[in-house]
């Protein structure tokens, strides 16, 4: 495992076969990794939020080779806003904070993500890359999971089929026929109506119940008392929960929910899919394909101090949700997003 740290340059001179495989993922910008359909790489909060600047332009790695007699002999690697694990050609590599001094626990990370995400833990790390990638995933299901109920309980048009006396749809002809001759007083008929037990609403709960499972997950889940009421309501939307549907409740995930009014819902299910698709992710990777979760060192620095200014009276604009822009002249013209002002 190569373990590097942000916005630091390195020279390297030896073992450079470690460093070869990384040649698919340097000199791209963030915005051009993610929109390979191949790989399973999620970049907090790129792959969740739009953004409106152009802060997805930046590069995840630089690397430069030099060669000489068709032999590298030196590569010249710079990293920048970027952290947290990746694998990719069979390599890991963990990219640390600049001012973590311990090469296993980035404890200034996992500092700033528990302040951003209004997370109360006091110790959620493993030995492996692979179960602190899981971890941070997990993290990040709270305050997406709270963010999406804040718009109300996801629900859209189901079809149902029935048989009963209470006629309140389309008969179905050939279902009524062979199910209810001869006449037994009920009607078969089919309906379409408004449901929170929908393929959205099962797929939360399928991750719930698969991170429930885990002591650390369990943490979370109770972390807090908007969020343990957001799972209760998920709990009370489905009924029809069942443990062994969760392969087909995933497969009907798989376009994503495009809603303008349930617009929240979309960061919150391409996360749940990313969580129940891990171990998939982690065992069943090919060498060809790059998995894995980072985070944007400088967002998380902005929101860390927004936790702090905000109580002082600066409000604190978010471009990548679009929310508190200010125009510099009248009549709505050069709007802006500063990070903060008072």
């Amino acid at each position: 495992m190569i373990i590097l740290a942000d916005n630091t340059t390195y020279t390297i001179k030896y073992n450079l076969d470690e460093y070869l495989p990384l040649q698919c993922i340097a000199n791209r910008t963030i915005s051009d990794l993610l929109s390979d359909s191949g790989n399973g790489l999620l970049v907090y909060p790129h792959s969740f939020y739009r953004c409106e600047d152009e802060a997805d332009k930046q590069s995840l790695l630089n690397l430069q080779l030099r060669w000489k007699d068709n032999q590298c002999t030196e590569a010249i690697l710079n990293t920048g806003n970027i952290a947290g694990f990746i694998n990719v050609n069979g390599q890991s590599l963990s990219i640390h904070s600049r001012f973590s001094t311990n090469v296993r626990q980035d404890f200034f990370l996992h500092y700033m993500l528990q302040k951003v995400l209004r997370i109360n833990l006091v110790n959620m790390l493993h030995e492996t890359t692979d179960e602190q990638a899981f971890d941070f995933l997990l993290l990040l299901f709270p305050k997406l999971l709270n963010e999406a109920l804040a718009q109300g309980i996801y629900k859209e048009y189901q079809r149902n089929e029935y048989n009963d006396a209470n006629v309140r749809g389309t008969i179905d002809i050939n279902r009524h026929l062979k199910t209810n001759l001869p006449f037994n007083g009920r009607i078969a008929y089919r309906t379409r109506e408004f449901s929170h037990d929908n393929h959205v609403t099962e797929l939360i709960r399928h991750t719930i119940d698969y991170i429930g499972k885990t002591s650390f997950g369990k943490m979370l889940l109770e972390n807090d008392a908007d969020t343990h009421t957001s799972v209760a309501q998920i709990i009370r939307s489905t009924p029809h929960y069942n443990r062994q549907e969760r392969e087909k409740v995933v497969k009907a995930n798989l376009k994503v929910v495009s809603h303008p009014y349930y617009s929240r819902y979309t960061p919150l299910q391409k996360l749940c899919l990313r969580i129940l698709r891990h171990e998939k992710n982690k065992y069943g990777a090919k060498d060809d394909k790059i998995h894995g979760v980072l985070f944007d060192v400088s967002y998380l620095w902005e929101e860390y101090l927004a936790t702090i200014l905000s109580k002082q009276g600066f409000k604190h604009p978010n471009n990548k949700k679009g929310t508190g822009r200010i125009y510099l002249a009248t009549h709505n013209l050069f709007p802006r997003y500063p990070d903060f002002y008072r």
